[in-house]
């Protein structure tokens, strides 16, 4: 693996492929607050462990957290 596919933190781009989608989508998603992200520096970044959470909830396979 990779120094990224290891990092905690991914971009857009990397999110978008861990996850199956396009950039494209992961920017719109967003935009419109539908993915878990965070600023820093400037940059738009996505943490692998929150966006993993995020898909298993989507999917049933955890329960709800409210954040």
């Amino acid at each position: 693996m990779s120094e990224h596919q290891n990092s905690i933190n991914m971009d857009a781009l990397e999110t978008a492929i861990f996850i199956g989608i396009s950039e494209r989508k992961v920017r719109e998603m967003v935009k419109k607050k539908a993915i878990p992200s965070f600023k820093l520096g400037g940059r738009r970044l996505f943490n692998r462990e929150a966006i993993t959470k995020w898909i298993r909830q989507r999917a049933g396979l955890e329960n709800r957290e409210d954040d």
